[in-house]
């Protein structure tokens, strides 16, 4: 009923904005070296920046970091972000509205895929509120801030791909996972053999 979407609104409104583990921070900041540095030269300026003081080496590949800069680009643009030794704590919450984002079309694609299944749409929307209301989800999304759902939403896209028989899009979608995170690579090998 309504109350229980408002309810488990507002509980997902007071973690959005009460939590996030410092990871996304130092991830954000070390991705501005995408926007200030030369991008071949990527992990060497975020060695300098360690130096200044940022809390932690950027540990992840790089498509992590190019994706955030991307979406700190307008920050960039309109002067808000002036040197790749300034970000700010509202800067953590623009890039949590990115994967929340990314949060919501994975339940788009996971509702996809159930229509390809059962084409009762009433089964697709509890099906797809489970994955979305899941623990896991939540805690990964709204409280731990992780930017695991980048691979997650392109390998479900993926999968998704691979049900409607596309398998070069299929293909496609996995390569661009598995230069997120290394999971994805163990999805793909036996779906693209079952297929």
């Amino acid at each position: 009923g309504r109350t229980d979407y408002f309810l488990g609104g507002m509980l997902l409104f007071f973690c959005y904005f009460a939590f996030f583990h410092v990871d996304i921070l130092v991830t954000g900041w070390n991705s501005l070296n995408y926007l200030y540095g030369k991008p071949l030269d990527f992990y060497e300026n975020c060695k300098k920046i360690q130096g200044q003081g940022v809390l932690a080496y950027a540990n992840y590949p790089p498509s992590i970091y190019a994706i955030f800069a991307v979406w700190l680009y307008p920050f960039k643009f309109l002067g808000l972000i002036k040197s790749p030794f300034y970000f700010s704590y509202y800067l953590v919450y623009w890039l949590k509205l990115l994967t929340t984002l990314f949060y919501i079309a994975t339940a788009v694609i996971f509702y996809q895929i159930t229509q390809l299944y059962q084409q009762s749409r009433k089964w697709g929307i509890y099906a797809a509120w489970l994955w979305l209301t899941s623990p896991i989800a939540i805690f990964s999304q709204f409280i731990f801030s992780q930017y695991d759902i980048f691979y997650v939403f392109l390998s479900l896209f993926g999968f998704f791909t691979f049900l409607k028989k596309q398998t070069y899009w299929a293909s496609f979608l996995f390569g661009l996972a598995i230069t997120f995170k290394y999971f994805p690579f163990y999805v793909f090998i036996p779906l693209l053999f079952f297929f």
